[in-house]
């Protein structure tokens, strides 16, 4: 694994700091709740719904990277979940017909062609990232469903809300559990965040 370079670690640290913050006094009481309060199977498909709008991120990435079955992996399960899981909702393409679900995106394609990560970096709000992550989550937002159909930047922020929200219902657990064991929560998060995208790679 590539070493992953940390110039900013003093800002990177106070950022991540302040990320925590707002995670334990607003992301995770509301993950929380509303985990309680919305049905698994419902939070589940609300999962899918986000991960279907994810196509076509998922099969330009595969393109660059000349992964052709993957791309074909995409579209099939679009046309399938669209058509028979009501818009996304049930994943029938993985269930039914044994159709796996392709994790790509404009990152990896760009470390396809041998683009290094660059340093790492702690956004405000969206986390670990580095400095070709960055670009190539520029690169995924613009072709996000409410980009491509000219969403009010309200609109975007409520839908992101939803989407993190219902994302963090399924791992406020395990992100507890980090916290009560890693010496260092920042250094454990960072490479556990490199040597995930590394092997993301890789596959």
């Amino acid at each position: 694994i590539p070493i992953l370079t940390d110039p900013l670690e003093d800002y990177n640290r106070w950022m991540f700091g302040v990320n925590e913050v707002l995670y334990d006094y607003a992301l995770e009481p509301v993950a929380r709740g509303y985990r309680s309060a919305v049905h698994e199977h419902l939070r589940i498909g609300i999962k899918n719904i986000f991960n279907n709008a994810l196509a076509p991120v998922k099969f330009l990435s595969s393109l660059l990277q000349l992964e052709f079955k993957k791309s074909g992996q995409v579209l099939a399960r679009t046309l399938i979940n669209t058509t028979f899981g009501l818009g996304g909702i049930a994943d029938v393409a993985g269930e039914e017909y044994g159709i796996e679900d392709v994790n790509e995106d404009f990152d990896q394609a760009l470390g396809y062609y041998g683009i290094p990560t660059g340093p790492y970096v702690v956004l405000p709000f969206f986390g670990p990232s580095t400095a070709r992550n960055i670009i190539g989550r520029t690169a995924d937002a613009l072709l996000s469903p409410g980009a491509m159909v000219g969403a009010s930047v309200g609109t975007n922020i409520v839908v992101n809300t939803e989407d993190n929200v219902n994302a963090a219902s399924f791992i406020v657990d395990d992100k507890k559990q980090l916290e009560d064991s890693a010496l260092d929560e920042y250094e454990s998060v960072r490479d556990f965040y490199h040597q995930y995208r590394h092997g993301l790679l890789k596959k």
